[in-house]
């Protein structure tokens, strides 16, 4: 198992959710595993990125097959909307996912910018 690169943004993005009374736990696991898991409304596993970033093929696929509440954030209000239970991916967004992952099968990321368009946000 090898250590996750840490998104610039995360250390801020945590110190606000603790601030609101997030329970935080930055997960570091790597191997495509989310960043934190934020306990506010429920647990809800997030995926922080850089809005020019990247997510991996591990990554979307993780995503595509999680059976709880799971997303990516970009900054604190995203983060703060998954965490509240309102900004997870649906199962048809998560359906939008695993349809790219087959159309795409060579393909090893996709842009956060390209994420979000996909799955329509």
């Amino acid at each position: 198992m090898r250590a996750k690169r840490t998104d610039k943004s995360q250390s801020a993005i945590v110190k606000q959710l603790r601030q609101r009374g997030a329970q935080v736990i930055v997960t570091n696991f790597g191997n495509d595993f989310p960043d934190l898991l934020i306990g506010l409304a429920h647990w809800s596993l997030v995926e922080i990125k850089e809005a020019d970033g990247d997510l991996s093929r591990g990554q979307l696929q993780f995503l595509s097959d999680a059976k709880g509440r799971v997303g990516v954030a970009t900054n604190f209000d995203d983060a703060l909307e998954i965490a509240a239970g309102v900004g997870h991916l649906t199962l048809l967004q998560k359906e939008a996912i695993t349809k790219w992952l087959y159309l795409n099968h060579s393909q090893q990321s996709l842009s956060v910018r390209k994420f979000f368009k996909l799955i329509g946000k």
